[in-house]
């Protein structure tokens, strides 16, 4: 990835940061107070994206397990990996925080939450076992890649605690001031989560293949 080079890094770093701005400026100054939620569903502004943001890390980290399986190289891998764990932990943390004020508690044993937790710990471990060894730690990446679906589906074809997405492709249920703050979370995140997957992968070659 040539924009990833060093001369580069600075200025997708100001582009992260204005990106941050605008979205925290938007979420507590533009987004009203939800009329049943109250202040806490200002936390949405960062779950919602963190969450579509860690479904599509996971399954860039399924791509690059893949592709290590076919080179021996890891570095994307590691990349996704990091990445995806940091993502998951940030949906399952704020979710937490969420859930107290609409349940009453921090956790229930939902079928939502119950597969996140699952994914936060399927990425970790593919992490730690691709450090330890070649071939456990593809494989473990695409059995944490059927979980996906799971997570997706589960909110609308079965009877969940988790509300059903709010957003999709044709439509949304959220009211447009505070959509604007979760659309200007989720372009920070995917922006700098690219670039530090770009700046992860571009080291050279040879630091990166593993002897059998």
């Amino acid at each position: 990835m040539f924009f990833m080079n060093r001369s580069y890094a600075p200025i997708s770093h100001h582009v992260f940061r204005c990106c941050t701005s605008m979205a925290m400026h938007a979420s507590i100054r533009f987004a009203p107070t939800d009329f049943q939620q109250g202040e806490h569903a200002r936390i949405t502004h960062v779950h919602v994206p963190a969450a579509r943001i860690s479904l599509l890390v996971h399954i860039a980290a399924a791509i690059g397990s893949v592709f290590c399986s076919c080179t021996l190289r890891f570095l994307w891998l590691n990349g996704t990996s990091e990445i995806g764990a940091v993502s998951t932990l940030l949906t399952s943390g704020t979710g937490v925080f969420r859930g107290k004020p609409m349940w009453g508690t921090f956790r229930v044993w939902d079928a939502r939450l119950t597969t996140v937790f699952l994914s936060s710990c399927i990425i970790p471990g593919a992490l730690v076992l691709s450090k330890l060894t070649v071939e456990p730690a593809p494989l473990f990446t695409c059995v944490g890649l059927i979980n996906l679906p799971i997570i997706k589906f589960p909110v609308t074809r079965w009877n969940t605690s988790h509300q059903p997405g709010s957003i999709s492709p044709f439509s949304t249920s959220i009211h447009v001031p505070m959509l604007i703050p979760i659309w200007f979370h989720f372009a920070s995140f995917l922006f700098h989560f690219t670039c530090l997957i770009g700046l992860e992968t571009r080291m050279p070659a040879p630091d990166i293949i593993r002897d059998k």
